[in-house]
C-alpha cells in the first residue's frame, strides 16, 4: 500500500476544559472536509487540505479518534498520515486535546505523490474511535472526487532543437547590441544611457543603413526585464513601462532616420537566469547553494527566500548582482544578399561535394527529406570530423525524430570538440525528455534567452508545477505548451488568444480548447473541439470519459454521441 507524503502546516494545540458525555457522534461534511474539493496534479504530485470542526459538546473526555485520509482507486486504497485526536481525561494524551465545551478546529496539508490510478479516485476520510479502549463505529465520509490531471497534457517534447544557421558564402551578417539600464522600479531613460559606447554604436548602424543602397534585411529586437528583487506585480509593471520605453525610443530614432525596420519585443517580468548567472560568478562562499535554494522554492516564494539572503549580503546584492538585471537590451540583425538559396540547392543536387562546409550546411538545413539530410551530415561530419556544427545539427534531427540515444551520442561528440549555445541546448533538451530537471536547467542556465530557450524553461516550470513562471516563460509564444500554462493559471482569456493562434493544430490543442470550454462554461466550445480530437485520435478522445474537467457533462447526451 502506498503511502502519503505529507507537510504538517497548522497544528491545533487545544486547551483542556471540564466535563464530558462518553460517546462519539456521527461526523459528516460539515465537520470535515477537503480543499480543494476536486483535487489536481501539480508537478508530480497532489496536495489537499483535510481540515474539520469538532462542535461545543462533542468530543468525550475519555474519547481517542484517528482520521485517515484515503485515496480509493481501481487498483487498491492509497493511505494518507493519520490524525489523531484526544480527549481532555484521555491517559497519556498526545498533543491535540480536544476540550468537551469548546470543541475546536484542525486544518492540515498532505502532499500525495502521483500515480497514474489516481486519476480515477474518490478520497474518503476513515475514522477509528474509542472511548476508554472500546471501539466506537463512525460511518467514514466521502470528501473528493477523482484528480485533475490537465498538466500531463505538458509536451516535454515540444521545444524546437538548435541548429547553426549559416549565411551563403560572399553573404554577409552583421548585429548591433546596446543595452539601457534602469534605476530600481523605474523605466525613464536616462540620458546617460544613450551615451554608454554601446548605444552611441546602435545608432551609428542606424546610420549605416540609412546609407546603405543594397537594401539588407534587418529586423529589431528589444528584451525587457526586471532585477527579481521586486515583487511579481511590481515587477510585471515596470518590465512592461522599460519595454514600452526602449520600444519608443528606438522608433524615434527609427524615424530620424527615415527606416522602416520591424521590432519584435520580449517581456521577462524577473531576470531569474541572469540573477543565477551573476551569483555563480561572484565571490560568495555558499553560492552554489543559494542558486540551488532558488531554483527549489515555487515562483510564490522565491521572491521570499531571496529578499532573506539580499538581507545576509546587503552591499553584494544592491550594489553589484540586481542592477545589472533592470535593462532593455536592443539587437539590430543585418543581412546582406550575396548568393541565392535557389543557386544553392541547385549545387546541392549537383554539386554538393564542391560546397564549402558553410554553404553544405545551410544546404543541408534547407533539404525537406530527412534521410537525405541524415546522409548529408554524416558524409559532412566524415570530411570534417573536428567541426562541431555537423555532430550538432545531425543531433538535433535525431530529436526531431525521436531517436534520443542517437541524438545524444552527437550532441555529445559535438559538445566535446566545442561547447556551443547550440549544443548545450539540444542536450537539455535530451535530459528534458528523461525528466532529468536539474540536468536540463544547467545545460540552459547560461544561455541566450531566445524563443527555443523560452519553450523549454517553460515546459520545465509546467512539470515542476509552477505556473505562473512557465507562463511568464512563454509570453506571447502560441503553442499547446503556452496555452497549458495559460489554462493552469488561470488565465483563460490569454489562453483562448493563444490556442486559436496557432498555426498548426493537433488533437492536443483541440483537447485544451475542449478543456478551456468546460473551465468557462462553454459548451458548445467542449462539444466542438471534442469532435474534432475524436476525429484526429479517437483513442485520445476518450480520455474525456474518465477527465474530471468534463464531469458536467458526462451525462450529456450531446457529450457521448461526441465521442460515440
Amino acid at each position: 500500500m502506498k503511502t502519503m507524503k505529507f507537510k504538517f502546516y497548522l497544528p491545533m494545540l487545544l486547551a483542556i476544559t471540564a466535563c464530558s458525555s462518553e460517546k462519539f457522534g456521527a461526523l459528516t461534511q460539515k465537520e470535515i472536509e477537503s480543499e480543494p474539493k476536486v483535487l489536481e496534479l501539480v508537478g508530480n504530485s497532489v496536495d489537499m487540505t483535510l481540515a474539520g470542526t469538532f462542535p461545543d459538546h462533542y468530543f468525550p473526555k475519555h474519547g481517542v479518534l484517528t482520521i485517515t485520509p484515503v485515496l480509493r482507486t481501481s487498483q487498491g486504497d492509497i493511505e494518507g498520515q493519520s490524525l489523531t485526536f484526544y480527549g481532555e481525561d484521555v491517559k497519556n494524551p498526545g498533543v491535540l486535546i480536544v476540550p468537551y465545551n469548546s470543541g475546536g478546529t484542525f486544518a492540515e496539508t498532505q502532499t500525495i505523490e502521483y500515480s497514474p490510478e489516481m486519476k480515477n479516485s474518490e478520497l474518503y476520510a476513515i475514522f477509528k474511535a474509542e472511548i476508554d479502549g472500546k471501539v466506537v463505529p463512525i460511518k467514514q465520509i466521502k470528501l473528493a472526487d477523482g484528480v485533475i490531471t490537465t498538466s500531463s497534457l505538458v509536451d516535454k517534447n515540444e521545444a524546437c532543437p538548435m541548429v547553426t544557421h549559416e549565411t551563403l558564402s560572399g553573404k554577409t551578417s552583421s548585429t548591433g547590441m546596446g543595452t539601457i539600464r534602469y534605476e530600481i522600479d523605474r523605466s525613464k531613460i536616462r540620458a546617460s544611457q544613450l551615451e554608454n559606447k554601446d548605444m552611441i554604436a546602435l545608432v551609428n548602424t542606424l546610420k549605416d543603413l540609412q546609407k546603405n543602397t543594397r537594401n539588407p534585411q534587418v529586423s529589431i529586437e528589444i528584451f525587457s526585464t526586471a532585477s527579481p528583487d521586486g515583487s511579481p506585480a511590481i515587477n510585471k509593471r515596470v518590465s512592461e513601462q522599460r519595454n514600452a520605453a526602449a520600444t519608443t525610443y528606438m522608433k524615434s530614432e527609427l524615424k530620424k532616420y527615415g527606416l522602416n525596420i520591424p521590432i519584435q519585443t520580449t517581456v521577462l517580468d524577473a531576470d531569474w537566469d541572469g540573477l543565477y548567472n551573476s551569483i555563480m560568478q561572484s565571490n560568495l562562499a555558499d553560492k552554489a547553494t543559494i542558486v540551488e535554494n532558488l531554483k527549489k522554492s515555487k515562483s510564490g516564494n522565491r521572491y521570499k527566500v531571496l529578499k532573506k539572503y539580499i538581507n545576509a549580503h546587503p552591499t553584494l546584492f544592491k550594489e553589484n548582482l540586481l542592477p545589472p538585471l533592470r535593462k532593455s537590451t536592443i539587437t539590430i540583425n543585418t543581412q546582406t544578399p550575396g548568393k541565392t538559396d535557389e543557386w544553392l540547392m541547385t549545387m546541392m543536387k549537383n554539386s554538393a561535394d564542391k560546397l564549402s562546409l558553410n554553404d553544405a550546411l545551410r544546404g543541408t538545413a534547407m533539404l525537406k527529406n530527412n534521410s537525405e539530410k541524415e546522409k548529408s551530415y554524416l558524409s559532412l561530419i566524415k570530411k570534417y570530423p573536428k567541426d562541431w556544427r555537423a555532430y550538432n545539427n545531425l543531433g538535433a534531427l535525431y530529436i526531431h525524430e525521436g531517436k534520443w540515444d542517437e541524438a545524444q551520442n552527437y550532441l555529445e561528440q559535438s559538445h566535446a570538440l566545442r561547447v556551443t549555445p547550440e549544443n548545450d541546448f539540444n542536450l537539455g533538451l535530451v535530459a528534458l525528455h528523461a525528466e532529468k530537471l536539474e540536468t536540463a536547467e544547467n545545460y540552459f542556465a547560461n544561455l541566450p534567452v531566445s524563443k527555443e530557450w523560452r519553450e523549454a524553461q517553460g515546459t520545465i516550470a509546467i512539470i515542476m508545477g509552477d505556473y505562473a513562471a512557465a507562463e511568464n516563460f512563454f509570453g506571447d509564444i502560441k503553442s499547446n505548451n503556452a496555452g497549458l500554462s495559460q489554462i493552469l493559471n488561470k488565465d483563460y482569456p490569454k489562453a483562448a488568444i493563444t490556442l486559436e493562434g496557432i498555426t498548426s493544430p493537433n488533437d492536443t490543442t483541440y483537447y485544451l480548447k475542449a478543456v478551456l470550454g468546460a473551465r468557462t462554461n462553454n459548451s458548445n466550445m467542449v462539444y466542438n473541439n471534442l469532435y474534432k480530437v475524436q476525429v484526429l485520435d479517437h483513442a485520445f478522445s476518450e480520455n474525456a470519459r474518465t477527465d474530471i474537467e468534463f464531469s458536467k457533462y458526462w451525462n450529456s447526451c450531446q457529450f457521448n454521441g461526441v465521442l460515440k
